[in-house]
């Protein structure tokens, strides 16, 4: 069961729920955040803090924060509560393609990582907006629910990052680098407690790999285009997957077979989240619309 929200922007190109599961974000293609009240759908309030279209969204884990990219090449760290912009990031080093791919926050909600589209990785604080450090080559990015990895990729390459020796202030080493020459990684998830990685591809295919080992533990197929969004519900069971097929597809993590497959959306499918409880999906797509499916 699906519940249709109405969007006035032109498309949805990212959405994040809150940790309580109270309410959800989305990012639009005419630069604006729009807030919504679940399980209701019903419109909360509209931000328009962006000059761009607004790509990628994070709420932090403790609630306090939300952290937007976007494609005017700066990302935004708001307080919640009050609704101020506490700072504005700009790509570091970037040289090619500087706009907003990706945010992400670490499991303590003091670090925000940023991945640009031409591959440069950066992570900063949250309390000060200092940068810290350089990542290296990544885009898209996630970070596990125990906090103690990062995945990013950049085309072909996928990167495991260690975070434990983030909270040390120490370098963030590098655990696992997979080549994947078959295509470019178009997305990337990490399941709850960080046994396993995932890549979306852009011929259609999902890649899993053992996070520890780097070793490959299946391929999933049935999408017949890109694949540009992964989610996995909190629980672990079931992944999500959305792409330019304009279907969202779920999976049995345990078993690696298709649940079913949703066609409601007539465009491209560009943001997913689970609600904490894992028993709502909602769904964003270019076809100007917010979906809330039910566990049904």
């Amino acid at each position: 069961m699906s519940k249709h929200i109405n969007e006035s922007f032109k498309g949805v190109q990212a959405l994040a729920l809150s940790p309580d599961g109270r309410f959800l974000v989305s990012g639009g293609s005419d630069a604006t955040l729009k807030f919504w009240s679940l399980p209701s759908g019903q419109e909360q309030q509209t931000w328009k803090i962006h000059r761009n279209i607004v790509a990628t969204i994070a709420l932090s884990p403790d609630g306090k924060t939300l952290a937007s990219g976007s494609r005017d090449e700066t990302a935004k760290l708001v307080d919640l509560q009050t609704g101020e912009i506490q700072h504005t990031l700009r790509s570091f080093g970037e040289q090619g393609h500087p706009q907003i791919a990706s945010v992400a926050f670490s499991h303590d909600s003091q670090i925000l990582f940023m991945g640009t589209d031409g591959g440069s990785a950066s992570y900063w604080d949250v309390k000060t907006g200092r940068y810290l450090g350089y990542l290296g080559w990544m885009s898209r990015m996630a970070v596990s629910a125990d906090g103690k990895f990062l995945v990013g990729a950049y085309l072909d390459d996928l990167k495991i990052k260690d975070l434990i020796r983030v909270r040390a202030k120490q370098t963030m080493p590098t655990k696992q680098t997979i080549k994947t020459p078959q295509s470019v990684i178009s997305s990337v998830a990490i399941s709850p407690d960080s046994s396993l990685t995932l890549g979306g591809h852009n011929n259609g295919e999902i890649y899993l790999w053992n996070t520890h080992s780097g070793q490959n533990q299946g391929i999933l197929k049935g999408h017949s285009d890109l694949v540009g969004v992964l989610a996995i519900s909190p629980n672990g069971k079931v992944l999500a997957s959305g792409g330019r097929d304009r279907t969202i597809k779920l999976w049995d993590l345990a078993t690696q077979t298709e649940i079913c497959t949703l066609t409601d959306h007539t465009g491209s499918v560009k943001a997913l989240a689970f609600s904490p409880d894992s028993k709502l999906l909602v769904s964003g797509s270019l076809d100007k619309t917010l979906k809330i499916w039910g566990a049904a």
